[in-house]
C-alpha cells in the first residue's frame, strides 16, 4: 500500500508542477538555457573591459533605466567587477531571475528575464 500511495502522490505532484509551469509561462516563452550563464557572461564581458558590448547585449528594460554613460560610470565605481565572478544563488522573482555573484569582495546581483526566447540582462545591483 505504501508504494501505491507514493506512486499516486508523486503523480499528483508531477501533474501540479506541469500545470503550474503551464500557467506561469503562458504567453511568454521561457528560454531553455540557465539564466545564470547569461549573467556570468555579462560579468565576464565587464571584467574583460568590454562594458559597451555588455551594455549592448542587455534588454530594453535595462537600457531604459541605465543608459550607456550611466552604466560606464557604474562599472568604474565598482572596482570589484574587474575580479572573477563566483556564482551564488539564483532566485526566481516572477519571470525574472536574480543571480547572485561575489566579485572580489563585492556582492553583485544580475537580474535576467526572458526576451525573444533567450535570457537578457534587465538589471544589476552591487554593494
Amino acid at each position: 500500500m505504501g508504494k501505491a500511495t507514493f506512486g499516486i502522490g508523486a503523480a499528483v505532484i508531477g501533474i501540479m508542477a506541469i500545470l503550474a509551469w503551464y500557467f506561469m509561462s503562458a504567453g511568454t516563452p521561457t528560454p531553455v538555457a540557465d539564466p545564470a550563464i547569461t549573467a556570468a557572461a555579462f560579468l565576464a564581458e565587464i571584467r574583460s573591459g568590454q562594458a559597451d558590448s555588455a551594455w549592448e547585449g542587455t534588454g530594453a528594460e535595462f537600457k531604459s533605466y541605465m543608459g550607456r554613460d550611466q552604466f560606464r560610470q557604474f562599472v568604474r565605481s565598482h572596482a570589484g567587477l574587474k575580479s572573477p565572478a563566483v556564482a551564488g544563488d539564483s532566485v526566481a522573482n516572477g519571470l525574472l531571475r536574480e543571480c547572485a555573484f561575489t566579485c572580489g569582495g563585492l556582492k553583485v546581483v544580475v537580474i535576467v528575464g526572458p526576451s525573444g526566447g533567450q535570457w537578457k540582462v534587465e538589471g544589476i545591483r552591487a554593494g
